[in-house]
């Protein structure tokens, strides 16, 4: 794993530390297992939504929402959240659905992108 200076300023790996007890390498491994899924959790997200799965798209918004809490990536935590929450009503306001999508996508790239310069 890369030292902290080298870190991404989207993470908040003092706080990601402590609620893992300070283990260093423990959060480098989730760390990596966050990088290696982040992708292919985007892309469930976006094809449960395309093929109207809207409680699977949740689900995996969901599981995302804790991945990031885990890695301390404060942000797409937040925004996993409120796609969570408009990918659960499904299609009842499609614009604030694909909105709320779209900016959770946006900053998981923007993540993979600092994650993968690091």
């Amino acid at each position: 794993m890369a030292d902290e200076e080298a870190l991404p300023a989207r993470l908040n790996r003092a706080a990601a530390l402590d609620r893992l007890g300070n283990h260093a390498q423990i959060y480098g491994q989730v760390l990596d297992m966050f990088r290696e899924t982040l992708p292919v959790t985007c892309a469930d997200i976006v094809a449960h939504m395309q093929a109207g799965q809207w409680p699977e798209a949740a689900r995996k918004a969901h599981s995302l929402k804790g991945s990031a809490g885990a890695v301390g990536a404060d942000r797409l935590l937040k925004l996993a959240s409120t796609a969570e929450r408009a990918l659960a009503a499904g299609a009842v306001d499609a614009e604030a659905t694909q909105a709320a999508v779209q900016a959770l996508l946006a900053e998981a790239q923007a993540l993979l992108a600092e994650l993968s310069a690091g």
